[in-house]
């Protein structure tokens, strides 16, 4: 219960933030790294496989919270 209330308040700051304003203050990001290598990717792998990292600043073991979209995005945007 403590972690879906914890993972609920994560994601109102989220949506709070906007898509368009990344937090800036005290935040370190690491934009577009890719997470898929070799010679065989698609042109779409090398394109979207990328991700951002936030890490706050001057700071060392902070609690982390990876999220993976599921859902079976098959095509579109």
């Amino acid at each position: 219960m403590r972690l879906l209330l914890s993972l609920l308040v994560f994601i109102s700051l989220l949506n709070s933030l906007g898509a368009e304003s990344p937090p800036s203050d005290g935040v370190q990001v690491l934009a577009d790294l890719p997470y898929k290598q070799g010679e065989a990717l698609t042109d779409y792998e090398k394109n979207r496989c990328k991700l951002d990292v936030y890490l706050p600043k001057d700071r060392k073991g902070f609690a982390t919270l990876v999220w993976f979209h599921g859902g079976g995005l098959k095509n579109g945007d």
